[in-house]
C-alpha cells in the first residue's frame, strides 16, 4: 500500500506549484481507508469504543466496486472542475 516514487512524480501541482490529489489518488486513498477499517474491526486489541465505531462508518463506506464504478462513471465532471475520481492506475 506503500505510495511509489513512480507515483510522487505523476503528481499535480496547481499554479502556485502547490501539490494538488490527482482523482486516482483520491480513489487509492478511499480503497485503503476501507481496507484499513474493515481489517481493524477484528483486531481484538482496539479499545472497545473504536471497536463499536467502525461497522458504523463501514455501513455507509463505498465498497470497492462502488468507489470504482464512481471512478469510471462518475457524474459531471464540471462540478468539480475535473474529475473527483478516477481509476486507479495498474502496475
Amino acid at each position: 500500500m506503500e505510495k511509489s516514487d513512480e507515483d510522487a512524480n505523476r503528481s499535480t501541482h496547481d499554479k502556485k506549484g502547490t501539490r494538488m490529489t490527482r482523482p486516482d489518488e483520491r480513489a487509492r486513498a478511499l480503497r485503503w481507508a476501507g481496507e484499513f477499517l474493515r481489517e481493524a474491526r477484528r483486531h481484538d486489541g482496539l479499545p472497545e469504543e473504536l471497536r463499536r465505531q467502525i461497522p458504523v462508518i463501514l455501513r455507509h463506506y463505498p465498497s470497492t466496486l462502488d468507489i470504482e464504478h464512481q471512478a469510471r462513471h462518475g457524474d459531471d465532471p464540471d462540478r468539480w472542475g475535473g474529475p473527483w475520481l478516477a481509476p486507479e492506475e495498474k502496475g
